[in-house]
């Protein structure tokens, strides 16, 4: 008798097979997931960051900067929603704001960007600037706001409120990143 040899796989090595994609999956679609979602949140803070910069620069085209320039003045070149003075919501670094205390702007993409409106610049060096924040998502339950100072030669870096590096009439800041998920 002549035997025929076919080729395929057995129920066995087909089940380990699902079993190492199984767990292959279970280590890997998390971390996709949630790069995905640091992603969405670092681009939301870099548009915050791009819409403070445009007003800077059209305020700075139309009146010109002094150092007694406001941030509550730069809100008149930002597109916003609406101005939010109930909210707490998070200010980077693991510090959180209410909106009663701050000024508070929804902007379309669903995050809130705070800032102290009476913060000046108090002086015309490249180290004098204005704190503001932004909250990707607009609460204050997930730690993940993005504090940042704009210059007042319109650079703006991202800062945490520690020591002297950044002088402004309220706070001193040290420059670098605030957040463990924020990317420059």
């Amino acid at each position: 008798m002549i035997r025929e040899s076919r080729s395929g796989f057995t129920l066995a090595e087909l089940l380990i097979s699902l079993a190492i994609l199984g767990v292959i999956a279970t280590f890997t679609i998390p971390k996709i997931l949630q790069a995905q979602q640091t992603s969405q949140k670092t681009a939301l803070s870099k548009e915050a960051a791009s819409i403070i910069s445009g007003a800077f620069q059209q305020y700075q085209f139309n009146n010109g900067i002094t150092s007694s320039t406001k941030i509550s003045d730069l809100t008149q070149y930002m597109n916003y929603v609406s101005v939010d003075t109930t909210s707490t919501v998070d200010e980077g670094g693991g510090f959180t704001v209410s909106c009663t205390a701050f000024q508070c702007l929804k902007l379309h993409n669903g995050g809130t960007l705070i800032y102290k409106g009476a913060e000046s610049f108090s002086g015309t060096n490249t180290t004098n600037g204005v704190w503001f924040a932004f909250d990707p998502d607009g609460t204050a339950n997930s730690s993940l706001g993005v504090s940042f100072v704009i210059t007042y030669n319109g650079r703006i870096t991202s800062c945490d409120k520690i020591t002297t590096s950044i002088v402004s009439s309220i706070y001193t800041y040290t420059t670098g990143a605030s957040t463990s998920w924020f990317q420059w």
